[in-house]
């Protein structure tokens, strides 16, 4: 009787939900985090779409300023909340602080790590699950979405690479700098959401000029 081989567990994807900053651009009393589309806030939308993915670990996200605002609004979600005391250096701290949180919760085992701009809140769950299939794929490379030959995000960054990231430099370059065409493979979606992040009031659906956006602001 021939016994089949054993299959390995699919490699882990831990998001890491980038929510610390103080979103300077979006010129309006409330943070832009906290703007509901929908009914539904951008920042818990954006949680909803990583949760509801294939992802096989935790998300985390990453907190700092107006954390008073942003964590009542994923009160009740699955997540693993980490402040960064630091986030005015940057993006980038905000990274490595959601990267040090991933490698606890993976307690030592493999994993790749998915991160997630919170201010996306209209990337599909598919074109999730598409990023999560082509790490495991191609386990070494970062994957990054393409959405009609433009490059955005969210991206899957290989456990290669994360001694070299946490001991860079926390500067202005962040994660751009292993964005390279040795590691990186893109993935074609068809979903304009990869490209679209809410940085003005502008960016909200309708479009709207910023003087005609004071009804929804206050909403």
């Amino acid at each position: 009787m021939q016994h089949s081989a054993p299959t390995s567990a699919p490699l882990p994807i831990i998001a890491v939900l980038l929510a610390a900053g103080k979103g300077a651009r979006f010129t309006a009393p409330a943070h832009k985090l906290t703007i509901p589309i929908d009914g539904i806030p951008i920042v818990r939308r954006t949680a909803l779409n990583c949760l509801n993915a294939e992802l096989a670990r935790d998300v985390v996200a990453v907190t700092g300023a107006n954390s008073e605002t942003i964590l009542p609004l994923l009160q009740g979600l699955p997540l693993r909340i980490v402040p960064n005391p630091d986030w005015e250096s940057g993006q980038f701290s905000s990274l490595l602080a959601g990267l040090k949180a991933a490698r606890t919760v993976s307690a030592g085992d493999r994993f790749a790590a998915c991160f997630v701009l919170a201010d996306q809140p209209f990337v599909r769950v598919d074109t999730y699950n598409g990023l999560i299939r082509a790490a495991r794929e191609t386990p070494a490379k970062i994957i990054v979405p393409r959405y009609k030959e433009k490059r955005g995000n969210p991206t899957v960054f290989p456990e290669r690479l994360f001694p070299e990231m946490l001991s860079a430099p926390i500067d202005d370059s962040g994660g751009r700098r292993w964005l390279t065409d040795e590691n990186i493979r893109f993935l074609d979606v068809d979903d304009p959401g990869v490209l679209k992040d809410i940085d003005r009031v502008s960016d909200l659906p309708g479009g709207a000029p910023e003087s005609q956006r004071g009804d929804i602001i206050s909403a």
